[in-house]
């Protein structure tokens, strides 16, 4: 790299965010591999708020062309597929939507995405909404549960809604399959927000568990419609009774603010997915966490965003997650353009840094101090999002 490499674009370890590339010319069976060609030149080199365009040729020349025209863009040497990356810096970004007739791709990491206010440490969300509250297990994703072990120190608060929704065992906190509505403050909570907002509904349920009324559900969507200026990210393991409410409700399928979700921890349940496909809602997305297995093959048709991450508390109980399998789902996003978000590893002992690489642990944290056990995978932080 020259010398004069501008000092506020380095170092960048955050991915490309894959829903913001704009293909000009490209062969789709090549799609794959200009993202990891682009990938590995700039990410040594690019700062998360460097808000810059990062545009792809396929030949010098095309790329010299671009630069005579943006003078102040700096020029990658790429690999196969590609011959030249030019990063844009801000000042220059005016001149360069005009002059990309030659380029094969771009990746515009402008904007990128700022959690505003959050009020909770969910990295891949604002807020959380929970209008009831109580769950049972359902699958080998829910045997260490951090909602349990949350709702049992929200008993001790002495909050009615939880008071049944755990008990006690020589395991821990157990969820007993009673669920019970929040205060009507929080059963309204999103109505009293006026600016845009995420919100994760539910953090302490399963909003489309067996024992949740359908009256309740039905006011949970009238709720969501009334409130268009905010996004809901719903996440549930029981995706078949969600087809089936969806099926009765066709006029949710026209509204926009909704994020349909499903749990994914292994491979067993990955049918879980082709339920979602089936689905007529805008958006859905998939939460592979707790991974604690292979997903295998994963068909990502008809998926708008990918969560994955390992299984976080204390090392006695948490199961292994492999770097390989977070890999194959990475790549698999990656070849389909869909935004991944690596949200941890849960601990450090599955860190790569520490199982692949031998690395201390106290080293490891130090240099990927993220989340729950540290959330980088080779080399950079995959933290793509869509565009909302």
């Amino acid at each position: 790299m020259p010398s004069e490499f501008p000092q506020h674009l380095a170092p960048y370890t955050l991915a490309a965010r894959t829903s913001r590339i704009h293909w000009h010319r490209h062969s789709q069976s090549e799609r794959a591999a200009i993202i990891a060609s682009v990938l590995s030149v700039i990410s040594p080199q690019i700062s998360p708020d460097a808000d810059v365009l990062v545009v792809a040729f396929s030949t010098v020349d095309e790329c010299e062309g671009f630069v005579a025209s943006c003078p102040d863009a700096v020029v990658v040497e790429a690999g196969s597929p590609l011959a030249c990356v030019a990063i844009v810096p801000p000042a220059a970004q005016k001149a360069t939507i005009a002059s990309l007739a030659g380029a094969v791709a771009t990746f515009d990491l402008r904007g990128a995405w700022r959690r505003k206010d959050p009020s909770t440490n969910i990295e891949w969300t604002e807020h959380t909404w929970a209008p009831w509250a109580g769950c049972s297990r359902i699958s080998e994703g829910c045997r260490n549960c951090y909602a349990e072990r949350t709702a049992a120190r929200i008993r001790g608060w002495g909050i009615a809604a939880y008071a049944d929704a755990v008990r006690s065992t020589a395991q821990g906190p157990v969820w007993t399959g009673n669920i019970a509505l929040q205060s009507k403050d929080q059963q309204t909570k999103p109505l009293r927000r006026k600016e845009p907002a995420i919100y994760f509904t539910s953090s302490m349920t399963d909003i489309f568990h067996e024992n949740v009324p359908h009256l309740w559900l039905v006011n949970l969507f009238a709720t969501i419609r009334k409130c268009p200026q905010h996004k809901f990210q719903i996440l549930t393991k029981r995706i078949e009774r969600a087809a089936e409410f969806f099926a009765r409700r066709s006029d949710l399928a026209a509204l926009n603010n909704i994020w349909l979700g499903t749990s994914v921890e292994d491979a067993k349940v990955a049918h879980r997915v082709d339920t979602l496909r089936s689905i007529s809602v805008p958006r859905r997305w998939l939460s592979i966490e707790p991974l604690i297995g292979p997903v295998g093959a994963l068909d990502l048709s008809g998926i708008g965003w990918v969560i994955a991450g390992g299984e976080s508390g204390s090392i006695k109980k948490v199961r292994p997650c492999d770097p390989n399998w977070v890999r194959a789902i990475r790549d698999t996003c990656l070849t389909g353009g869909i935004p991944f978000f690596l949200k941890q590893w849960g601990c450090y002992e599955f860190n790569p840094l520490v199982c692949e690489q031998g690395m201390l642990k106290q080293d490891a944290r130090t240099l990927d101090p993220h989340a729950k056990g540290g959330a980088l995978l080779d080399g950079r932080l995959w933290r793509d999002i869509p565009a909302w």
